[in-house]
Order: C-alpha cells, then sequence, then structure tokens
C-alpha cells in the first residue's frame, strides 16, 4: 500500500538558479584624476628633496670658499686689485697711444724742397687729438699753394689751416699784392693742423716706433732756423 503523497519522483522539473553577474564600471576622469593625485604628489615631494641637496651643497660649497678666501692675506688681495687696476689704466694708454715718429715722417714727405720750416710745436691734452703748428717761410708766392696742396693730400696734415701768410715788411697780403716777389722778399706764414689719433697709431712691432715718444720730443722739440724738411716731392714752380 502506497501512501499518497509519498513518492520519490518529482512532481515538477528542477530548474537551476541563473546568478546575475556584476560588471565593474572604470570612469576614464577617475582614472585620471588619480594618475594627476599621485603625480603631484610625487612631484612635490621630488621638489622637496631637490631643494634640500641644492640647499646642502650651496651650504657645502659656501664653507669652501671661506675656507680658501682665509688663506689669503688682505694686502695681498689689495696687490692684486692695484696690480689689475695698472693693468687696466697701461690698455687705456695703448689704445689712446700715437706714434710721433709717424708725425715726422709724414712731415718729411709733405714738405716742398722751396719750404723753410722754422718752427715746430707738437701739442696733446690728455687723451685728445693732437696738434701740430709750425712757421715757414719761402721766397715763391707759389711755394704756398702747392705746399697746400700737398698736406692736402696726406692723411695725417689733411685738416691743415694755413694762416698769418704775410710777406716781410708787409703787414698781410691782399688782392692787390703781387705774386710774384724779388729775391729778397719772404713769404712767412703760419700752418695748424690738427691730426686723427686713428691715423698714427701706436705700433710695438715697428722698429721705428720703437723708441719713446718723450725721447722724440725731447730731442726734437724745434726745428731750427738754418735746417729745412726736405722730401720726396719736387719744388713748386716759379
Amino acid at each position: 500500500m502506497n501512501p499518497q503523497g509519498t513518492s520519490f519522483i518529482p512532481q515538477h522539473p528542477t530548474q537551476g538558479t541563473i546568478k546575475n553577474r556584476t560588471v565593474k564600471k572604470v570612469y576614464l576622469l577617475t582614472y585620471i584624476s588619480f594618475v594627476l593625485f599621485f603625480g603631484t604628489i610625487l612631484g612635490t615631494a621630488g621638489i622637496f628633496v631637490y631643494k634640500n641637496v641644492q640647499t646642502k651643497l650651496l651650504e657645502r660649497q659656501k664653507s669652501q670658499l671661506v675656507i680658501e678666501k682665509d688663506k689669503f692675506s688682505e694686502s695681498a688681495i689689495e696687490s692684486v686689485r692695484e696690480l689689475d687696476k695698472r693693468i687696466e689704466s697701461a690698455k687705456k694708454r695703448l689704445e689712446n697711444h700715437v706714434s710721433v715718429v709717424s708725425v715726422f715722417k709724414a712731415l718729411e714727405e709733405s714738405t716742398a724742397q722751396s719750404m723753410l720750416l722754422k718752427t715746430f710745436e707738437y701739442t696733446r691734452e690728455e687723451d685728445a687729438s693732437p696738434k701740430v703748428v709750425l712757421t715757414a717761410e719761402t721766397k715763391i708766392f707759389n711755394s704756398v699753394l702747392f705746399q697746400r696742396d700737398i698736406l692736402a693730400k696726406n692723411s695725417v696734415f689733411a685738416k691743415s689751416v694755413f694762416s698769418d701768410i704775410g710777406l716781410e715788411g708787409v703787414a698781410s697780403l691782399t688782392d692787390k699784392t703781387p705774386l710774384a716777389t724779388d729775391a729778397t722778399s719772404t713769404i712767412k706764414l703760419k700752418i695748424t693742423s690738427p691730426i686723427d689719433p686713428a691715423v698714427i697709431p701706436f705700433s710695438p712691432t715697428d722698429p721705428m716706433a720703437s723708441s719713446s715718444s718723450a725721447e722724440v720730443l725731447s730731442d726734437v722739440t724745434s726745428i731750427g732756423t738754418e735746417s729745412s724738411a726736405s722730401g720726396g716731392t719736387t719744388s713748386a714752380g716759379q
């Protein structure tokens, strides 16, 4: 006898339980925010470490500098400073130095044979442009014009100015003064020439300029009344 409802055969088919799978979502903005956050922390830490390292290095260099400075005495440092000032002063002096020998050479090349130089004056104040003042005389009036043309072609005496031109015994020359003079007449004149220092630079390699300018000026302060400077130029015509 089989009791009702006690059968081992399932009355309904069994169904399996299906679990829902959860999907994790990663947002790009969140990922970028995390990267920036940790990057900022690492960067700040790196800057802090770098600053400490540089500060310690600077302190170490300061200590070494103090040690090296203590090795020198104050008198030695002062002597080095004085030497540096002298070297700078010598450099400026050499840059502004001119060759007086070049002036005499240019004067020799630019003096007409018929022109007699009476006096020579060379002046220069500190580093200003040199100036040469000459007094001369000649027996030929055309020699004055010829001499002016020669000096105008020379770079050293290109700015020469002729003044105080007159006959001996005559106050000054005028338009009515005859151009020709007799053998006893003498024309006197003054030549003032400012010189550009750039055209007569001092060159230590020049054997002619190796002598001191002071020696040249002390030996040649003026040209004697009977001496004349003659160059390679031809004399002026009558």
